[in-house]
């Protein structure tokens, strides 16, 4: 039988939740010619399936990587967009446009950084969200090691189920 590979796999169920739930959940709440910031917009496919949804959005897309910003402004139309290139572990130094946010959006990026500069950022996105606005936020993230059962006792249980099945 012939196996999936690891990579395969991370893409696709990568790609579904960036491709179609980001634009679905925010199309449906953005009021037209509202303001959004996208840290880590890479190449920009959030942005490619919501803009068809609220063309009168206005998108502000921070990215450190000037090849990825290049891809972004290939994909999508100039006229809805503004690019920033900014690197996330400096987060307070970001200059947006002084219009309300109503949505933030940070996919596949915080990881990256670490633990204190991801609070920076959120931090940075709590100031400049509006009241009511939307924190779409979609990354890995490490938990720490913990037992199976919670409470230590797998191991336990384990040892007991093994010796139960040995002495059958």
């Amino acid at each position: 039988m012939p196996s999936i590979g690891t990579g395969r796999i991370w893409k696709a169920t990568r790609s579904a939740p960036v491709s179609w739930i980001c634009p679905f959940l925010l199309g449906r709440r953005l009021r037209p010619h509202a303001a959004v910031l996208d840290l880590g917009i890479g190449s920009g496919k959030v942005e490619e399936r919501l803009l068809p949804l609220r063309p009168n959005v206005r998108v502000v897309g921070v990215d450190a990587s000037a090849a990825m910003l290049s891809l972004a402004k290939q994909r999508l139309k100039e006229a809805q967009f503004r690019l920033i290139r900014h690197d996330l572990n400096d987060i307070e130094s970001l200059s947006l446009p002084s219009a309300p946010l109503q949505a933030v959006i940070i996919v596949q990026t915080l990881h990256h950084l670490p633990h204190p500069k991801q609070r920076e950022v959120y931090r940075f996105v709590h100031r400049h969200l509006e009241p009511g606005g939307l924190f779409l936020f979609m990354d890995r993230v490490r938990l720490p090691a913990a037992p199976t059962c919670g409470n230590g006792s797998s191991s336990k249980r384990n040892t007991r189920a093994e010796k139960a099945g040995n002495n059958s």
